[in-house]
């Protein structure tokens, strides 16, 4: 990667290996940086929109860079309706066996809004063969951005990188870090389109991108039941898999009836 692009260098060992495989695990070792570091939904606007611009500088940096596809047409196809009804009828079931009364009542109302988006956001999968595919960071939101005051210094943790439609890790980050968004009915959608602006300074977007931005985020979210699982049956950090769901689902619910509204801003910039 490109010394000019901000992120922690990797230190050699005296073979001069940047990783290796120690008791089953790959280990390396990061230059240190002194910085601090932001939780979701507590960027300030001055790191978010820069933020933007340094995610369009690692787009055009990874051009090029063959990394795994992931969100793709196939992917589309695994899509089923029935089997995406079937696996939220499994959690409804499951969600009987929470004893807290008022947490039950909310899974059970939350998978019953996502099962009747199901139909709703199918066709929505026949924009994904027109979209950009990126290379890219693959979970790029504030809790990776290494700061100091006013500057991001380094972009760390990029295990999850791949090739994905541009477009969604644009919104997901925006989503994940703007203050706007911890109660996702407060989006801004004026700040938004800022923040798609700062990024298409340095990369290109095509009006169908911009078109289909919140559609395609709504479609990925909608088909996935992330977080109500995992609240069911992990013992660790049950709760916040469970605040990440709601907020997800209640993502879901504002996009639902906001898409149009940001669809029209965007193809306007």
């Amino acid at each position: 990667m490109s010394q000019a692009f901000p992120t922690a260098k990797f230190i050699k060992d005296e073979n001069g290996n940047t990783y290796n495989y120690v008791n089953g695990r790959y280990v390396v070792l990061q230059e240190y940086i002194e910085s601090e570091s932001h939780v979701n939904h507590d960027l300030p606007d001055s790191l978010l929109f820069q933020a933007a611009e340094i995610l369009a500088q690692l787009h055009e940096i990874l051009i090029g860079y063959n990394l795994p596809v992931e969100m793709d047409v196939m992917w589309v196809k695994e899509f089923s309706v029935s089997q995406t009804y079937a696996k939220y009828d499994y959690l409804l079931d499951f969600a009987q066996n929470v004893e807290d009364k008022a947490i039950r009542y909310k899974i059970s109302e939350d998978l019953i809004f996502k099962k009747g988006l199901i139909k709703l956001i199918k066709p929505y999968g026949e924009y994904f063969d027109k979209l950009i595919y990126k290379s890219t960071h693959g979970d790029y939101n504030s809790m990776q951005y290494l700061c100091a005051g006013d500057i991001i210094k380094a972009i760390i943790d990029f295990a999850s990188a791949k090739k994905i439609p541009a477009i969604w890790e644009i919104m997901r980050s925006y989503m994940q870090s703007a203050s706007d968004t911890k109660d996702p009915f407060d989006f801004d959608v004026s700040k938004f389109c800022e923040y798609v602006r700062c990024y298409m300074r340095f990369s290109a977007l095509t009006e169908f991108d911009l078109k289909y931005m919140p559609y395609v985020y709504l479609y990925q979210l909608g088909r996935s039941g992330y977080g109500y699982k995992e609240y069911m049956t992990d013992a660790k950090s049950k709760d916040e898999f469970l605040k990440f769901a709601f907020w997800r689902t209640d993502v879901c619910r504002m996009l639902l009836n906001k898409a149009d509204e940001i669809s029209a801003k965007l193809t306007a910039l």
